[in-house]
């Protein structure tokens, strides 16, 4: 059985490489950098933007976070799809999605405020023209 000149653990008749530290098999003590693991992970991180989207979407602010929400959260996609240490992708498909029922909602009250009209103003364009 073979030692590891690095640590002194067993290796194993088939590794090329220490699985304790990872030197190489055969490299004289403090020659060669040890090599990555071969279960290596990459240390992850929830990106902001994704935060930030689906803060705004709930919160609305009226159109304003909505919009905001649509940005940020198309940002945060990019970003996640470029860089494989982000997460958060579900938070910025639910902001991205909130941002558009917000963007509907707002239509839908401004086309629901404009078809009703003021009731004291008997000049409106809404359902009260007409009515004493």
């Amino acid at each position: 059985m073979a030692y590891c000149v690095n640590c002194g653990s067993e290796l194993d008749e088939a590794s090329r490489f220490c699985a304790q530290c990872g030197t190489g098999r055969g490299a004289s003590p403090g020659s060669a950098s040890p090599a990555p693991p071969a279960s290596a992970v990459l240390p992850t991180r929830t990106n902001g933007f994704a935060v930030a989207s689906l803060v705004l979407g709930i919160v609305w602010i009226y159109a304003a976070g909505s919009v905001l929400a649509l940005v940020f959260g198309y940002i945060a996609r990019s970003q996640i799809r470029n860089d494989p240490t982000f997460r958060g992708d579900g938070m910025a498909i639910a902001g991205i999605m909130l941002g558009w029922a917000g963007i509907v909602g707002t239509i839908g009250l401004v086309a629901l405020l404009v078809a009703v009209g003021d009731p004291i103003d008997e000049g409106s364009l809404g359902l009260w023209v007409g009515r004493r």
